[in-house]
């Protein structure tokens, strides 16, 4: 059978994976953002 708990606690783990490397994307758009508006 599914382990249900199992399951949503490997859920629970991908989205945080998720959105830290959304928040790391972010990030990496802010500094290269910030690095073109300092060659301006």
């Amino acid at each position: 059978g599914v382990n249900l708990d199992e399951e949503a606690a490997k859920l629970l783990q991908y989205q945080q994976a998720y959105q830290a490397s959304a928040k790391m994307i972010q990030i990496a758009q802010n500094i290269f953002d910030t690095l073109l508006q300092g060659m301006n």
